[in-house]
């Protein structure tokens, strides 16, 4: 009997054969409408009113592909993961969408031509574990918008770790692919560890993903350092007001300046 070793890899690039698969429990329709909702309430569009979206963590493309199906969108992915991002560039070309992918770091990512709107979605804040890595974010955020320009951007909670970690024990796949999920929260620290062992055409894998979960307040003061002021924010997908039992906070910020 022989043992395979798994192979380590980074993160998103194993899992991105089977990531919508991993991922079928979100309802990325509604949570686009919510977006445009928001982009309808809070942006003062150009007179053609078409949106320069610049999407940030993009993954496959899911929430992005589906508000450019909503409304008139100039849109770019952009994902540090090249895997993820070859899954979302072929599913553009099966919708017969027109869409324009970067392989970045988001950190450090400003477009030549300003955009309208900057999209950060699903605990990608959450990956910015450090605070340089915060000032980074926010910082290539407030370069890549124009004077007016939001920021639509959520964040998961200290609430979301505590009252779900025990939701991301899991296991699942077809055919090609498979994958065990386990994930541990330390409250001390506020790292959230999730591992994925993926079975994928017979290879092996494990990637290791790391977030840090934060409050409302650890999170508001990098808006104005980067040239931007809070609007609002709300308890995810709904237009209510923030509290300490809100697991998932969605901010509208806008650029700042003429």
């Amino acid at each position: 009997m022989t043992t395979r070793i798994p192979r380590k890899t980074t993160s998103y690039s194993a899992l991105a054969a089977g990531y919508d698969l991993v991922m079928t429990h979100v309802n990325y329709q509604a949570w686009a409408e919510y977006i445009v909702g928001l982009i309808e309430d809070y942006l003062a569009t150009e007179e053609d009113g078409r949106v320069r979206l610049l999407e940030l963590g993009c993954g496959t493309g899911s929430i992005g592909l589906a508000v450019c199906q909503l409304r008139e969108t100039r849109y770019t992915g952009l994902d540090r993961s090249p895997e993820m991002v070859a899954v979302a560039q072929r599913k553009s070309e099966a919708l017969g969408l027109r869409c324009e992918w970067v392989v970045a770091d988001y950190q450090q990512f400003v477009p030549e031509e300003p955009v309208d709107l900057v999209l950060l979605l699903y605990d990608g804040l959450n990956y910015a574990t450090e605070p340089a890595q915060l000032k980074g974010l926010f910082g290539s955020v407030g370069r890549s918008l124009r004077p007016g320009g939001l920021f639509l951007v959520d964040q998961s909670t200290l609430a979301n770790s505590e009252n779900n970690s025990g939701l991301f024990e899991d296991s699942g796949g077809d055919a090609r692919f498979k994958y065990r999920r386990s994930s541990r929260y330390d409250p001390d620290s506020r790292l959230h560890r999730t591992v994925f062992s993926i079975d994928h055409l017979g290879t092996t894998y494990e990637e290791v993903h790391e977030q840090r979960a934060y409050t409302e307040s650890d999170i508001r003061p990098y808006f104005g350092r980067a040239g931007m002021e809070v609007v609002t924010s709300f308890t995810g997908f709904t237009r209510k007001p923030v509290s300490g039992a809100t697991e998932r906070i969605q901010w509208v910020a806008r650029r700042t300046g003429s």
